[in-house]
C-alpha cells in the first residue's frame, strides 16, 4: 500500500540502465517509480522538471499497476525515455488515472541498438495501456516525439480491457520519425493491437492538431478516424473549445475542476 497526497515536486530524476533485460526495470517518475495494489494512490500532487528512464518514464509515476489510482493532480515535466514514456504515466497495468492533467513535453525515441522492440511509445496521458486500464476526464497539451508510436492520450494499446472515456487531447503537434508498417500514431490513441483492446468514448481533440510522420502529415493519406471501428488508431471528435468541451459537452465535475481560466485547472491548484 501507498499513499501520496499532497505534494509538489520540482527537480530532475534519471534512472538509466545499459544492457537489454535491464530496460523492462529502468522505471522513472516525478513522484515514484511504480505505484501498485489496489489501496495504493497518488492525490493532489504535481511535478515539474525533468524524467528520464531507459524502460518507462512519466511526469509523475514511471508505471500504475494492479488497481492503483492517480487523481486530481498534474505534471509539467520534461519526460524522455527509450521505450515507453507518457506526461503523467509511463506504462499502465490495470491502473486508474482520472481528473489529471499534463502540460509538458514528451519524448520516446527508441534505441534499436538494444532489443529490437524497443520501438519507441509516447502518450500525453501515458505511453502505454497493457491489461484492463482507465483513463477518464483528463487532458493534455504536451508535445509528443516518438519513434513510431504517438497519441495524444496514450501512445500505444497492447492488450485487452481498456478504456479512454471523457478526454481531450489539446497537443498542438504529435511527430513520429517511423513510417515502417501500419499507422501507428493517432489524436486520441496510436496503434492498438485489435479493435476489442480499446473502448473510447466521448473524446475530443484538439481541431487543427497536427500529426507528422517523417514530416510527412498523417492525415494527407489516413483521414480522421472518430470512432473506434475499422481502423486500429482513435482521433476522436474535433473540437475549438477546451473550456466549453470540459465544462458542458463532458460535464467535468465542477466540484473538482475550476474553468476560469484558458485551460481547466484543478481547484485544489487554482486555490493555492
Amino acid at each position: 500500500k501507498g499513499v501520496v497526497e499532497n505534494v509538489n515536486v520540482s527537480g530532475n530524476v534519471e534512472v538509466k540502465s545499459g544492457t537489454a533485460a535491464a530496460y523492462l526495470t529502468a522505471q522513472a517518475g516525478g513522484i515514484t517509480g511504480k505505484l501498485t495494489g489496489n489501496e495504493s494512490r497518488i492525490t493532489y500532487c504535481s511535478s515539474t522538471g525533468k524524467v528520464e528512464a531507459d524502460w518507462s518514464a512519466g511526469g509523475l509515476i514511471g508505471e500504475i499497476a494492479n488497481s492503483a489510482v492517480l487523481s486530481q493532480s498534474y505534471s509539467q515535466a520534461e519526460v524522455e525515455a527509450l521505450q515507453v514514456a507518457g506526461g503523467l504515466c509511463g506504462n499502465m497495468y490495470k491502473g486508474k488515472i482520472n481528473n489529471c492533467y499534463s502540460l509538458g513535453t514528451v519524448k520516446a525515441l527508441g534505441d534499436k541498438t538494444i532489443a529490437s522492440n524497443i520501438e519507441g511509445r509516447a502518450g500525453g496521458i501515458a505511453g502505454r495501456m497493457d491489461l484492463d486500464n482507465t483513463i477518464e476526464n483528463c487532458y493534455s497539451t504536451s508535445q509528443v516525439s516518438v519513434y513510431r508510436h504517438a497519441g495524444g492520450i496514450v501512445g500505444k494499446i497492447d492488450n485487452s480491457g481498456n478504456s479512454i472515456k471523457n478526454t481531450i487531447a489539446w497537443n498542438d503537434k504529435l511527430t513520429a520519425s517511423n513510417t515502417v508498417g501500419v499507422v501507428a500514431s493517432g489524436r486520441i490513441s496510436g496503434h492498438f493491437q485489435i479493435l476489442s483492446n480499446l473502448t473510447g468514448e466521448n473524446c475530443y481533440a484538439k481541431t487543427d492538431m497536427k500529426i507528422l510522420i517523417n514530416n510527412v502529415s498523417r492525415f494527407d493519406a489516413n483521414p480522421l478516424h472518430t470512432t473506434v471501428n475499422d481502423v486500429r488508431f482513435y482521433d476522436g471528435e474535433s473540437t475549438d473549445n477546451i473550456i466549453t468541451t470540459a465544462q458542458t459537452t463532458l460535464s467535468w465535475d465542477g466540484e473538482v475542476w475550476d474553468f476560469s481560466s484558458e485551460l481547466p485547472k484543478l481547484k485544489w491548484h487554482s486555490d493555492n
